[in-house]
C-alpha cells in the first residue's frame, strides 16, 4: 500500500489565514511558515494512485478519501474525561478547585493533584484552541479517547463541522485499572463483537462510526486483563480492518510483549501504531527491533514539558526526539515514524493555560526536523503519507 497525497485544492489555507505574533525571531517564525505553505503547495500540485482509486478512511462525518487528510496528528483528544486514571497514578491531590492560571504551573509539577486538570469536556473552549492548529495547515485529527472516558461521538461530530477539521474517532478500553464494572466478566468474543457493531452500524443510535482502534491501554507490565483485550482489539481489527492504536506505558518499554500478542492473533504490524515512544528514544535497540518487523512508532508527546505520570518526571526534550527520529530515518524507517502531542489528557498544556496548544508540533517541531537536514519530502511523508496509509481502510468507499 502506498503512502497517499493529496490534491489538496479543498484545505489549503490562503497566505493571510495566520497572523504572526510580535517576536524577535520573526525570521525564523516567516521560515517556518514558509515551509508550510511549501508543503501545502506541493500537495496541492499532486494527485497519486490511492486519491484515484477512492481509499477511504472513516472519519465522524462519514468516509474521506485519504488524498484529502493532510497533514494529520495520529494522537490527540478533544473531548475526554481521565480522572478515573488519577488513583492509579498515585498523585497526591493538592486541590480539588477549578484549574486557573495561578494554579497551572504546580499543575505542571504535578498533574494528578488537580483533578480539573484532568478533565477537559468544554466544547466552546476546544474550537477556540484548534483553531491555530488549523491555520497553521493541521486537518486532521485522530481522537483516541477510550468509550468509557467521556468518549462523545455526537460531540466529536459537532467539533468537527465547526472547526472544519476531519476527526477520526477511535475507542475501546484503556487501563485494566480504569475499566468500568463488569468489563472483565465479559468473554473476548464480546468485546471484539461491540467494535465490530460500532463500525458496521456506528455508536449506539448516532450512526458515527469508527475509524481506528484504540487507543488500547496497556500498563507496566502489561495486565491480563489487558493481553485479553488486545487479543480482542486483534480479532476486531480482522473483521474491520481498522487499524490499532496502542497506549504503551512511557516508561514501561513494552512494545515487544503487546506486538507479539497483537501478532499471535494474525495482526500485520504495518497495521499497528504504538504510542508514546518520546521517552525510548535513547534505548536504540528497543527502538530498532520494534521498527524491524513492520510496526509503526509514534512519538506522541511532542511540548509535554510538564510531569508525566510521576511527580517531576519529565519526558525527554523535542529537540533530542526529533534527533533520535533523524536517525532512524538515516536507517531507513522514515516511513514508519509518526508525530502527535497527545493533548487533551491534562488542561496545562492548553493555550489558555499556557501551553503550546495544539499547533505546536506545525509551528515548532517541523521546523527542527527542517534544520536537521530534512526536505519537504521527509516532512511531508512523516506528517501527511504515514498517517494517510495506516488510516486508510480496506474498501471502504465514499
Amino acid at each position: 500500500m502506498q503512502p497517499a497525497r493529496s490534491n489538496g485544492a479543498q484545505w489549503a489555507p490562503s497566505a493571510d489565514s495566520y497572523s504572526a505574533p510580535a517576536s524577535p525571531c520573526l525570521n525564523r517564525y516567516d521560515r517556518l511558515h514558509g515551509g508550510l505553505h511549501c508543503l501545502l503547495a506541493r500537495l496541492d500540485a499532486v494527485t497519486t494512485d490511492t486519491t484515484v482509486n477512492g481509499a477511504c478512511a472513516m472519519t465522524v462525518t462519514g468516509p474521506v478519501p485519504v488524498g484529502e487528510l493532510g497533514p494529520t496528528h495520529v494522537h490527540e483528544h478533544l473531548h475526554i474525561d481521565c480522572r478515573p486514571i488519577l488513583e492509579i497514578h498515585g498523585y497526591p491531590v493538592v486541590t480539588t478547585e477549578p484549574l486557573t492560571m495561578c494554579t497551572a504551573a504546580e499543575a505542571r509539577w504535578n498533574p494528578g493533584g488537580f483533578p480539573d486538570n484532568y478533565h477537559q469536556t468544554d466544547v466552546e473552549q476546544v474550537l477556540e484552541e484548534l483553531a491555530p492548529f488549523h491555520a497553521a495547515g493541521g486537518r486532521t485529527i485522530v481522537e483516541v479517547t477510550p468509550r468509557h472516558m467521556a468518549r462523545e461521538p455526537l460531540i466529536l461530530r459537532h467539533i468537527a463541522e465547526r472547526s472544519g477539521l476531519n476527526v477520526i474517532m477511535g475507542g475501546f478500553y484503556y487501563l485494566a485499572a480504569s475499566h468500568p464494572p463488569g468489563t472483565a466478566e465479559r468473554s473476548t468474543e464480546d468485546l471484539a463483537a461491540e467494535m465490530v457493531e460500532e463500525w458496521r452500524n456506528g455508536v449506539d443510535d448516532t450512526g458515527i462510526r469508527p475509524g481506528i482502534i484504540g487507543e488500547v491501554g496497556t500498563y507496566d507490565p502489561v495486565q491480563p486483563e489487558e493481553f485479553r483485550m488486545l487479543r480482542a482489539a486483534a480479532w476486531a481489527h480482522a473483521e474491520t480492518d481498522l487499524p490499532i492504536s496502542i497506549h504503551l506505558h512511557p516508561w514501561g518499554f513494552e512494545g515487544i510483549k503487546v506486538l507479539d500478542a497483537l501478532e499471535a492473533e494474525g495482526v500485520d504490524p504495518q497495521r499497528v501504531i504504538l504510542g508514546h515512544m518520546n521517552t525510548a528514544i535513547d534505548d536504540l535497540p528497543y527502538q530498532l527491533a520494534l521498527l524491524e518487523r513492520g510496526v509503526n512508532l509514534a512519538y506522541d508527546l511532542m511540548g509535554f514539558d510538564h510531569s508525566l505520570i510521576g511527580l517531576g518526571k519529565y519526558p525527554p526534550s523535542d529537540y533530542d526526539i526529533v534527533a533520535g527520529m533523524v536517525g532512524l530515518a538515516q536507517r531507513g524507517h522514515l516511513g514508519q515514524l509518526f508525530v502527535s502531542q497527545d493533548m487533551g489528557g491534562v488542561k496545562t498544556r492548553l493555550l489558555a493555560y499556557g501551553g503550546w496548544g495544539y499547533a505546536h508540533t506545525l509551528n515548532h517541531v517541523l521546523p527542527l526536523f527542517r534544520d536537521a537536514g530534512w526536505g519537504e519530502a521527509e516532512v511531508e511523508t512523516l506528517i501527511v503519507h504515514n498517517p494517510a496509509r495506516v488510516l486508510t481502510i480496506e474498501g471502504l468507499r465514499r
